[in-house]
């Protein structure tokens, strides 16, 4: 109801208010209760770490001494009722449960980005390093040889500089799956695309001080440690 005069909310039937009122409530509670569809299966984590209310918790050993969970807990939910001394008739109660059982994911699920699913698998660090070292080996080497490793920026048209860092970009993938192919895992075309980082050839443009003209300064270094594939969606 945001941008609402006064006059416009009064005008509103209070029975309409009350009504959505009482929807956010009931969606809040069946949120935290885990009762929406969202709660029907909680990925990624526990149900006693995703849902926050409407949980039957372990209750304490014989010796009242393990407690696995915290001191502010509810063992056991119910109810509590009065009924007037001459009343006659049957009431039922049904009560309604849930239980989790812990499964493996599928694959479509592991896939799917908003779940959260990630494996975690990942080279071992001396792997990693050695790997890292010979892109920056290779990378600095092919730079020279092809005349890109310190271009005269400012002095380049914008065609120009397209073409350059059409190029970096070029031997930089080249010597990345050379890199990991020595160490025998193969990169097929696409695999650029699970990079954790993205290396940039240029910094933000910078204006020189008396002149005109703006002037590009690109930056010639790359990230020593460089950007990690995401071996686990490789896999």
């Amino acid at each position: 109801m945001i941008g609402l005069s006064a006059s416009q909310l009064a005008a509103i039937p209070q029975e309409l208010k009350e009504a959505v009122c009482n929807a956010l409530v009931n969606l809040t509670v069946a949120r935290i209760s885990g009762t929406d569809a969202q709660g029907q299966y909680v990925y990624g984590r526990s149900p006693r770490r995703s849902i926050v209310s409407g949980q039957l918790l372990p209750r304490f050993d014989p010796t009242g001494q393990d407690d696995e969970t915290s001191d502010i807990r509810i063992a056991a939910a119910g109810l509590d009722f009065h009924l007037d001394s001459g009343a006659r008739g049957r009431s039922t109660i049904t009560p309604r449960f849930s239980v989790y059982i812990r499964v493996l994911p599928d694959w479509q699920e592991l896939q799917d980005e908003a779940l959260a699913l990630d494996i975690e698998f990942k080279l071992q660090r001396v792997i990693q390093i050695a790997i890292d070292a010979r892109i920056r080996r290779l990378r600095t080497e092919r730079f020279a040889a092809a005349g890109v490793a310190t271009p005269d920026w400012p002095s380049l048209n914008p065609e120009q500089r397209s073409r350059v860092r059409a190029r970096r970009a070029e031997i930089q993938e080249e010597v990345r799956r050379e890199a990991y192919r020595e160490h025998g895992i193969e990169l097929e075309r696409g695999d650029e695309q699970l990079l954790t980082t993205e290396i940039s050839d240029e910094s933000p443009t910078t204006a020189v001080q008396g002149d005109q003209n703006e002037a590009f300064e690109e930056s010639n270094s790359v990230d020593d440690r460089g950007p990690q594939l995401r071996l686990d969606r490789l896999i």
